[in-house]
């Protein structure tokens, strides 16, 4: 937190509007001392700060200034892994909302200027990026194409929407979407950073062509805009695409540990809710709230006593998965001195299964949840615009 909060310092002092949490969970207060209402707060704190965040997405995009979230470009890395989110270059949006309404209360744009067509599409198409719908992203895109015709910024977001998804296919996709929007304006920031992003993720040895147009893409971008915010997401890309194997393998350690918190947030707001009972979890429920929609779906898949033990093994994952392994290599150990086995066998390891069994199920009913919300969010979207 005290590194967030010179961040807060150094970019303010810069010009530029901060948005980060409010909220310290880890200092002491009364809020914070049951650990289950500490969660749920949790919660609702991160949903309140992705609405800050695409408030003040919304309000930059508006008035067409430079923004930027977390350093590598990933709306929710900062999110997860405490990242000061900073929306850059804003030095009179502060100005402009000193009376304090919000973007939304305002109408239009934020400032009470019309919004147009174009306006409603990206918003539309940035809300759902947010929420991680890319197939959304992508229909949205291609509704607006089709509706206003061809728009660098709307086959920008069409291809942010293939190139999300990380797959051969889509690539190829994104690609054709980055090349028509650049067709139209070719010095097109967003497009410049995302192709060229696109291009040094490609494999060299089965897309030669691709990858060789990362460096053409990186230094036209540089000679526009050195100091803008697609500028450093395209650094941060640069330097990912230069990580080694020990980088890999400790983001893949950050996702396990983020995943794992998912899971204790998740069986912990359970308690909450089992607590006050169904009817008061689920009465008020706003079903455009991801984080609503997923207590109210764990809340009807593992309520009920049969799944007592689900709920407890959430709860205290951390502890259960220390205890298992170190059951796991107690067994392992005995079974070798026993003679019973040669080296480290399978049967040592059952220890790990239940701990297993309840993160995949927390997971499947986190997904399908997302589903459920991306879908509705994009139906409540489509029905406001």
């Amino acid at each position: 937190m005290a590194e967030m909060t010179e961040a807060d310092l150094r970019e303010t002092a810069a010009g530029r509007i901060v948005v980060k949490p409010g909220c310290n969970m880890k200092e002491p207060h009364p809020l914070l001392a049951d650990p289950a209402e500490a969660e749920a707060l949790k919660a609702r704190l991160d949903d309140l700060h992705q609405a800050k965040i695409r408030l003040a997405m919304a309000g930059a995009r508006s008035l067409h200034f430079p923004w930027a979230t977390s350093p590598s470009g990933n709306p929710f890395t900062g999110r997860y892994l405490g990242q000061p989110w900073s929306i850059a270059g804003i030095e009179t949006c502060e100005e402009r909302s000193a009376d304090g309404h919000a973007l939304s209360e305002r109408g239009g744009n934020g400032w009470g200027s019309p919004m147009t067509r174009i306006d409603e599409y990206q918003l539309r198409c940035e809300q759902l990026f947010v929420a991680g719908g890319n197939g959304a992203v992508r229909r949205a895109a291609q509704a607006g194409l089709d509706e206003l015709g061809p728009s660098p910024d709307l086959y920008c977001w069409l291809a942010l929407g293939h190139a999300a998804e990380d797959d051969d296919e889509h690539d190829d996709s994104a690609e054709e979407a980055f090349r028509a929007g650049l067709a139209l304006d070719g010095d097109h920031l967003g497009l410049l950073a995302g192709y060229a992003e696109l291009c040094l993720r490609a494999d060299s040895f089965e897309y030669p062509g691709r990858a060789a147009r990362a460096v053409a893409l990186s230094t036209r971008l540089k000679q526009l805009a050195p100091q803008s915010a697609e500028a450093d997401r395209l650094a941060a890309a640069e330097r990912w695409a230069r990580r080694g194997y020990w980088d890999d393998l400790r983001m893949r350690a950050a996702a396990a540990a983020v995943a794992g918190r998912d899971t204790e947030a998740q069986a912990r707001a359970l308690t909450v809710d089992l607590r006050h009972g169904d009817e008061a979890a689920t009465r008020d429920m706003n079903l455009e709230d991801r984080d609503a929609v997923v207590r109210a779906a764990t809340l009807k898949a593992l309520s009920g006593p049969w799944n007592a033990p689900v709920r407890f093994l959430g709860r205290h994952r951390t502890t259960v998965w220390a205890l298992s392994g170190i059951l796991c290599f107690l067994t392992n150990t005995v079974l070798r001195q026993t003679g019973v086995v040669d080296s480290f066998s399978a049967w040592g390891f059952l220890w790990a299964l239940p701990v297993l069994v309840v993160d995949r199920r927390f997971a499947a009913i986190r997904r399908q949840a997302q589903a459920q919300h991306i879908a509705t969010l994009e139906t409540a979207l489509g029905e406001r615009s």
